[in-house]
């Protein structure tokens, strides 16, 4: 196997280049984890890696590296956000095809945005989590 290292992170890791896959109950362990170990906590990814089976202390820091990468794509608007069946759902309600169409100018529904459901409220406190994990100084290990 290949290895390579991150980059994204405050702290370079060296991992596989094809880690295993992760079950959505690890990210939920992971996600909990992040939350109740502090961001200056010595050992920080060993004791991570302790509340998630099967996974080590290099993989939870990788899976932490993509996940901060992840975001910032999509805060940067790199990533376009995806069509759920939700929103494809809504656009053939009865309520819809009932009204009258609108007419948009062409140049209105290029430029804006789609706009989505709002967050729950564990978004915004993952997501807040990741902001301050971004905006703490290197830490010491």
């Amino acid at each position: 196997m290949e290895a390579h290292s991150s980059s994204v992170g405050l702290l370079p890791i060296t991992s596989f280049s094809s880690p295993t896959p992760w079950t959505r109950h690890q990210d939920d362990l992971f996600e909990r984890a992040l939350v109740l170990v502090p961001d200056n906590s010595p050992d920080r990814w060993i004791k991570i890696a302790a509340l998630v089976p099967g996974k080590s202390a290099a993989d939870v820091r990788y899976h932490y590296d993509v996940l901060v990468s992840d975001v910032l794509n999509i805060d940067s608007g790199r990533v376009e956000l995806p069509n759920y069946a939700d929103d494809l759902t809504a656009a053939r309600s009865p309520e819809r095809e009932k009204s009258p169409p609108h007419p948009i100018s062409e140049k209105a529904s290029s430029s804006e945005r789609k706009k989505g459901k709002p967050w729950t409220k564990k978004e915004h406190q993952y997501v807040r989590l990741l902001q301050l994990n971004l905006a703490s100084p290197i830490y010491d290990y």
